[in-house]
């Protein structure tokens, strides 16, 4: 591992996909009503979101070995 160790602590891979998976698999486990779990689908499906991407690609470059 080298002398030092990085992490990111949030989902830069989380897209409307990815999200609605999530709603899916935690919808009766207390996170949200689960009658919201489609409005909660429809809303990560109409979000662009491009900026974790970029915090990531800028994470590697400047700590890849």
């Amino acid at each position: 591992m080298g002398e030092h160790v990085y992490a990111t602590q949030f989902h830069p891979e989380l897209d409307g996909e990815g999200l609605a998976l999530r709603i899916e698999i935690y919808r009766h486990d207390g996170y949200f009503d689960p009658a919201e779990a489609d409005y909660l689908t429809e809303l990560g499906h109409r979000e662009h979101i491009m900026v974790p991407q970029e915090i990531l690609r800028r994470f590697v470059a400047r700590y890849r070995g």
